[in-house]
């Protein structure tokens, strides 16, 4: 003598529940792929890069840099 408490679920029961739950799954998934992908940095395109000496003028290391810049394998533009 068994009594149930609740009715045992239908086939019908059984696939609103599944589809309930499926939308709630796919709508979080979503929402974390979302979000995941927008704090992702935005693409690196290109970079323009300045022409400037970034050293001190009249020191060693640009008389260095003018003596092998002037060498045979000058591939400045």
């Amino acid at each position: 003598m068994s009594q149930h408490l609740l009715p045992l679920p239908t086939r019908q029961n059984m696939l609103i529940l599944f589809r309930k739950h499926l939308f709630w799954f796919s709508f979080i998934f979503i929402y974390l792929i979302n979000t995941t992908t927008l704090a992702q940095p935005p693409p690196f395109f290109h970079h323009i890069c300045v022409n400037t000496p970034t050293y001190t003028l009249n020191t060693p290391y640009q008389r260095n840099l003018d003596t092998v810049g002037s060498g045979p394998l000058d591939y400045t533009h």
